[in-house]
């Protein structure tokens, strides 16, 4: 799976991982549950805010979770295809979002030092939703 500018690897087994940084190595990881299917997944960068890369933009340093719904792409079901996690619980607009120092999940940063993330899947958060 090609996502943007970078191929996921796909997280196949529970354990620790090593998520290097996406400006230096291109790493990112796709996370989903099997019995789900494959449209449905998390994506997890480590961004960092480097000058002359991809990231020299990003409004956050840290780990950025994507929530991603492949079956919600072109469909008006209430769900947005695409969603940055944010470590404080919160969604985002959908109106052009511009990002903010708290998208990234980071324990040294005191504005995100959550350590976990326990977000829905997507199918689980549009059930609760109806």
């Amino acid at each position: 799976m090609h996502l943007g500018w970078t191929t996921p690897a796909v997280v196949e087994a529970d354990g620790f991982y090593d998520i290097r940084r996406a400006d230096t190595t291109g790493d990112s990881f796709i996370l989903y549950d099997p019995d789900d299917g494959t449209n449905d997944y998390f994506m997890v960068e480590n961004r960092e805010l480097t000058p002359g890369t991809y990231d020299q933009g990003a409004s956050d340093a840290g780990l950025v979770i994507w929530r991603v719904n492949d079956n919600s792409l072109g469909v008006a079901n209430g769900l947005r295809p695409i969603e940055p996690m944010l470590p404080d619980g919160t969604t985002t607009s959908t109106n052009n979002y511009g990002g903010s120092s708290r998208d990234a999940w980071d324990p040294s940063d005191p504005n995100t030092p959550q350590r976990t993330m326990a977000r829905e899947w997507a199918d689980e958060a549009m059930t609760a939703s109806r």
